[in-house]
Parts: C-alpha cells; structure tokens; sequence
C-alpha cells in the first residue's frame, strides 16, 4: 500500500523541467516507494538500481555504452541506489550535458555521498530532496484523513478534537514513521519491523561505513544518545561506553547525522558572553528507532524520559519540514527547547508534555531579546488542572513543523 508523501507534490510540479531530480534519505524512509509511484504515473519508463553490479559497472566504466543502453530509448530514467557509484557526478553531469530531452531521477541513502560525489560536477542541473520518515501530518493523513482535512482547516480546535487525536500522536511517538512499520496493523509486528530496520539496516550500515568490526560498542553509543535526549551531548559518557576517543566520536556522530539517523542541534546565539555558544543536543529523527534502541514503547505519560522523547519528536517535525533546528541557552539557566528558521519563517517553540497554565518564562525572554521570532508551545496532553488562559500560543503536535510565520 501506498502513503502519499508531501514531497510527491514538489516533485510532480518539477517533472516537465530539465533538472535531475535526487532523492536522498535514510535507509526505509520510503525513497524508492515513492520514485515507484511516481515512475508508474510516467510513459518511456527505465528503471535502474546500482545493487545490479552489472549495470553499476557498466555506468562506472563505460558510459557511452549506458547511455546507448539504458538511456537514449526512454524518456524517463530512474537510478536506486545512486550513491554506490564511484564517477556519479561526473558521468550524470555528461549525460545531462550530451543527451537532451530526458529526465533523470536519482535516489541514495546518504547526503554526503550525493552531494560530495555529485555536487561539484552538478551545479545547476539537480534539485535535490530530503526524504524523511513519515512526518505526524502524513502519519494522520494515512490513517484518518476526514480528521487530517478537518486540521489541516481548523487552527482553532476545541479540547475534544485534542482528545481525538492525542491516541494517534501516542502511536506516532511511539513507533515513529518507517513507513513499513505505520502500515503494519499490530504492535507486535510493529516491533518486530524496528528492530530488523535496526539490525539489518542501520547497525549493519553503519558498521560498514564507518569500517568497524563489531556493532556492540556502536549499539551502546546509539543507546546512550537515546539515554541523554534533551541534554548537552555527554562526549565523557559516549567515550566510556563505547571506548571510541574524541576525534573518532565525533566522527561518527557526524556520521549518523549525514546518514539521517540524527540530527545536531547547536545553540542558537548572538551573545557569546551570555549564551552558550558551543555544545550541541543530538536527537534521533525517528522516535521508533529510538524506542527500539531502549526497548521502551511505553506512552510519554508513563516513562521518565518522556519529555526527553516528546522533545525528540518535535525537534524531528520541524526538521522534516525542512527548518534549520537550534535550541537557545543562556548562562544563567534560561533556556528554549527550539529555535527554528526556515526562510522568513521564525519560530521559538517550548515543549511540554502537557498544556501549560502558566507562562513559560524563558520563552517570554527569548522573544523580548529577539522580536521576530514568533513564540509557542508544543503539548501532547491537555491539563485538567488548568484554571487560566495562558497568553503564549499552545499547539497540539499536529501543527508543529506546518508553522509558518511572516
């Protein structure tokens, strides 16, 4: 079964243009699924993978002979997998440059290797997409889309709408947004899809990438960034339990950042003497592969660490939704959980697990020392005990990252 994506739009608007379009993202976000679709609605199809090593090498080696074989008889090329090439840049760069009238499609599951590899021979020829895990909005359009539309309409929702999809923003934290793991129908089988994504892709992935030989000490530093979300990365920590020293830890950190299994938050600053400038926060991108790590699927509510993963998740939305993520601490102890920039758009955003009636001080703070950023909170479950209209704006999650401000 198909989920339809928000990135399918932008890409159908793109199609009639001359541009390569690549798709990048990590591994079972659904970056092949969705090029499938798309290639089935299209005439003069080829559909290539560089897990085929005969049409790698052929691509590597001789690229006239491509070019006669796989892309001169169609219209439409899509290439999985581009990022196992070693010429990749230089030899899409001469068929774009020798062979008009055709559009390219590309997919690979890490940034690094497409832009590195792509980018310098590419400049002006390729648009490039970052396909994450599903995003809350596409999870709730998947599963109830009359509730979806009705959101999507209605900023203004009463405190029973809230109740109605508190359950679905549960399973989202839950098992997060693997599409396979949102489509399969049971929680067991939910898990058992986790950890073989966990197993068989990432641990596995990266443990090749990295040229490791075992996978445990990596496992024990994944599990101890899921241990410290919310927090400064704890570099001692992550030393000792792994045994990795400073310069490879970052390295790999860097690593699971270009490979989307986490994204780097650093402090957002313009005072060096009155905020912290320098240590950043690691979250996970998915809170299902976080889970797993932790062998937790408890709700929020019902978990130490649950404003630490609820934290994750909204961090992990605004990012999807294509924001750069900092959050803002200053020396004293104030501190915002997001700071989030995408083009004109400014949002400082505090999560809370539930509905606040008080203001949120170090809110009010930031936006008084910086005007255009436009202040809210993110919660997941209302407060019975609330008695009082707080002033600052509280969303429920499903309109955390579709923010727009002017």
């Amino acid at each position: 079964m198909y989920i339809k994506r928000n990135l399918e739009t932008k890409i159908m608007g793109l199609i009639e243009t001359a541009e390569i379009i690549a798709v990048v993202g990590s591994r079972q976000a659904g970056k092949t699924t969705l090029l499938k679709h798309i290639s089935n609605n299209l005439k003069s199809v080829n559909w290539l993978t560089f897990e085929d090593q005969d049409a790698l090498d052929l691509f590597d080696r001789d690229i006239k002979a491509f070019i006669e074989i796989h892309i001169k008889p169609y219209k439409n090329i899509f290439i999985d997998e581009f990022q196992y090439s070693r010429e990749g840049g230089k030899n899409l760069k001469f068929i774009y440059d020798t062979v008009p009238n055709k559009k390219m499609f590309i997919t690979g599951s890490s940034h690094a290797d497409i832009s590195v590899r792509a980018l310098k021979y590419l400049v002006g020829r390729v648009f490039i997409f970052e396909l994450f895990p599903l995003s809350f909005d596409e999870f709730i359009y998947f599963r109830n889309v009359d509730l979806a539309n009705y959101l999507k309409s209605n900023k203004n929702i009463s405190n029973t709408v809230i109740s109605t999809i508190t359950p679905y923003m549960e399973e989202f934290i839950k098992y997060g947004g693997y599409p396979k793991v949102v489509l399969s129908e049971t929680e067991v089988l939910k898990k058992e899809v986790l950890k073989n994504i966990v197993n068989t892709y990432f641990l596995r992935d990266i443990k090749e990438g990295l040229g490791l030989v075992e996978s445990s000490p990596l496992r024990d530093l994944l599990k101890t960034i899921a241990l410290s979300l919310g927090s400064l990365v704890p570099y001692k920590k992550l030393t000792d339990v792994s045994n990795y020293d400073h310069l490879k830890l970052k390295k790999y950190l860097s690593f699971f950042e270009q490979t989307y299994i986490t994204y780097s938050a650093k402090p957002f600053f313009k005072n060096k003497l009155k905020e912290i400038v320098k240590a950043p926060k690691v979250y996970f991108l998915d809170s299902g592969l976080c889970n797993t790590l932790l062998s937790d699927f408890r709700a929020p509510c019902d978990r130490p660490d649950g404003g630490g993963i609820f934290e994750m998740v909204n961090v992990s939305e605004f990012v999807k939704s294509g924001y750069s993520v900092n959050y803002w601490r200053t020396k004293n102890g104030l501190e915002v959980d997001i700071v989030a920039v995408l083009n004109e758009s400014h949002i400082a955003c505090e999560v809370k697990l539930k509905k606040e009636e008080n203001i949120v001080p170090s809110l009010e703070s930031f936006v008084n020392e910086y005007k255009n950023f436009e202040p809210f909170i993110s919660f997941l479950y209302l407060n019975d005990k609330i008695s009082k209209t707080n002033t600052q704006n509280q969303l429920p999650l499903f309109f955390i990252g579709n923010l727009k401000t002017d």
